[in-house]
């Protein structure tokens, strides 16, 4: 018997090294991981003098989603998002001169672009958005 091919339990204290049983490693336990951005409401957290808090307010986002609602289709192709995501993103690009790429990797990292672009109350049902149009 190779006494160190893996640890042992000890039972019999009188010889450690080859007595025991084998300790096999432990199930990690299932967790559900719950993305931050769905336990916190941003509007509590952020600064609400902030300009892009205060140009959120002002924008007529119902008014946008009425003028560009008619152009996409409910039940074609891949489900939608909110038109306020799209035009705020679109927003954020082009007032900070970046790319796609660049503006999405923002979005993730700035709690301001998400308040900006997503209402506070749709920000904790905001992940199951995300798997929806994965």
């Amino acid at each position: 018997m190779e006494p160190f091919k893996y640890l042992v339990h000890q039972i019999d204290m009188g010889n450690p090294l080859l007595s025991g049983v084998p300790m096999k490693p432990k199930a990690k336990p299932q967790t559900k991981t719950v993305p931050m951005i769905a336990t916190m409401r941003l509007d509590l957290a952020l600064d609400l003098d902030h300009e892009l808090v205060r140009l959120a307010g002002v924008i007529p986002w119902d008014h946008l989603a009425e003028e560009f609602g008619p152009l996409y289709c409910a039940d074609n192709g891949r489900p939608g998002v909110p038109i306020r995501l799209m035009a705020g993103l679109h927003y954020l690009k082009h007032l900070k001169g970046i790319s796609d790429e660049q503006t999405v990797r923002g979005w993730v990292e700035n709690p301001y672009w998400q308040f900006f672009c997503v209402p506070p109350v749709d920000l904790r049902n905001f992940g199951e958005l995300l798997s929806r149009s994965a």
